[in-house]
């Protein structure tokens, strides 16, 4: 049974671009480096701890936080279905790429370890300072991407943010800047290319590419005025050669923050809006004591991150619950397997990008239910976790969930749309709660084209990138 979408090379490549850096000393260089710039960006005094991903999360765009486009400075850029990374460019011109999917450790099951690729980048380095002390000299946040033509398919690095721009430090400039930073890095590349074929004796030269890996391609992603919305959806989209599936709206003054960003927001088309899951097999309603087998093997948990700032901890928390037949439940164990045989940690379940099917039928949920909801919603409630300090807002939303299957007379339900392998953490719960309520009270694209218009009814000409 297939479940995931388009699975091939080009896709598995995007999962693990390189070489994976099993040099010890350069791992802890590359992971110092990024600890460092948390703590800059996050404006705090001390080492996290533990090992995180410190990219800018977007926030799903609803009712509430849209005014904030409409009354400030923002770029929008299409939401491109491509895997993040951080590109991490070093002195002696090696490249690396640092993406979400953390690994545990081998000699600590509950301690994360970051991954780092090598990079396989035409990239311009002076010999002159190759036995210089070890630095990083730029570092962008971008996504992996496949644009695909009639005769080929090219593999792109698309950047849309520069974090240390020749080995300065750029996040606290406005977005602005921090885009012309790297649209000056692409430039410099085309002139060193110049150089470097029309003089050979000039110090500056390519490190040999990897023949064995695919070459990755530089690029800026397009970036517009919000005002260009129309253009957008009705031209640019079009002509794209790679997959889209909403807008990126970023807030120019503003310096980047890692974790959840209220000045980036994403939209997406209702039909279009997912959360990442934590998918785990609910053992609960395998006990024949409970409901005499009539759920064994046909509901799974869906759990996200819950975060605790009094304490500094997160754990899973249960959101929601899945009802699939008995071959979805037993495909979902089998990957749970092969993670765990491939893992030295304890792995429970896996991580599911998931869509709300508002019109899937859960007749079958809906008689078990009205036979005893009480007992229903408790089974639920004692398979999920609850011990964070805001754990009566986690168990609040969970049963307001419960509650709109009732009201839509259970029309409505979860289903897996892929599997997320470049990520170890479902989304964030606040995350998680926010794109439920897009779903459930969704902007769509014509109200979006409304409220971002410049002039009503001003029809859209050929717009000119930022």
């Amino acid at each position: 049974m297939q479940i995931e979408k388009t699975n091939n090379q080009y896709e598995e490549f995007l999962l693990s671009p390189g070489q994976l850096v099993e040099d010890g000393n350069l791992s802890r260089f590359l992971c110092s480096n990024l600890k460092e710039l948390y703590c800059l960006m996050a404006e705090k005094k001390s080492d996290p701890g533990e090992n995180i991903f410190i990219g800018a999360h977007p926030i799903s765009m609803n009712r509430t936080n849209i005014d904030n486009i409409i009354k400030d400075d923002f770029l929008v850029c299409e939401k491109t279905d491509g895997i993040r990374y951080f590109l991490l460019i070093l002195n002696n011109g090696k490249a690396f790429l640092h993406g979400r999917n953390l690994v545990k450790s081998k000699d600590n099951q509950f301690k994360q370890e970051l991954q780092f690729f090598s990079a396989n980048l035409k990239l311009p380095v002076n010999f002159n300072e190759t036995g210089a002390e070890l630095k990083i000299k730029y570092i962008f946040d971008g996504e992996l991407i496949l644009d695909s033509y009639e005769n080929k398919t090219l593999i792109k690095f698309l950047i849309f943010d520069t974090i240390i721009f020749e080995y300065t430090r750029t996040f606290g400039r406005d977005y602005y800047d921090r885009l012309e930073a790297s649209r000056r890095f692409l430039s410099f590349l085309k002139m060193s290319k110049r150089m470097i074929k029309s003089n050979q004796n000039i110090a500056v030269k390519y490190l040999p590419l990897e023949n064995e890996s695919h070459k990755i391609k530089l690029s800026l992603k397009d970036f517009f005025l919000k005002e260009d919305c129309e253009f957008l959806f009705n031209d640019y989209f079009n002509k794209l050669p790679h997959k889209q599936d909403g807008l990126i709206f970023t807030k120019n003054q503003t310096p980047y923050k890692p974790g959840r960003n209220d000045d980036i927001l994403k939209w997406k088309d209702a039909s279009q809006q997912t959360i990442d899951f934590l998918l785990i097999n609910n053992q609960k309603f395998n006990n024949p004591k409970n409901y005499e087998g009539q759920f064994a093997n046909k509901i799974l948990d869906l759990y996200l991150i819950g975060y605790n700032k009094e304490f500094n901890t997160s754990e899973r928390v249960l959101f929601d619950f899945m009802l699939v037949d008995e071959e979805k439940y037993n495909f979902v164990s089998q990957e749970i397997e092969k993670l765990q045989s491939n893992s030295d940690a304890a792995v429970c379940g896996i991580i599911a990008e998931c869509k709300f099917n508002k019109n899937l039928d859960n007749s079958f949920l809906k008689n078990i239910y009205y036979a005893s909801p009480a007992k229903f919603t408790e089974i639920l409630l004692k398979s999920g976790i609850f011990r964070q300090g805001d754990s009566q807002k986690y168990m609040q939303v969970f049963e307001e969930n419960m509650q709109y299957y009732v009201s839509s007379k259970f029309r409505g339900g979860w289903e897996i749309y892929g599997w997320r392998h470049d990520k170890s953490d479902p989304n964030a719960f606040d995350t998680g709660l926010s794109i439920m309520n897009g779903i459930r009270d969704p902007i769509d694209k014509q109200d979006l084209i409304s409220m971002t218009r410049k002039i009503p009814g001003e029809h859209p000409q050929k717009k000119k990138k930022v």
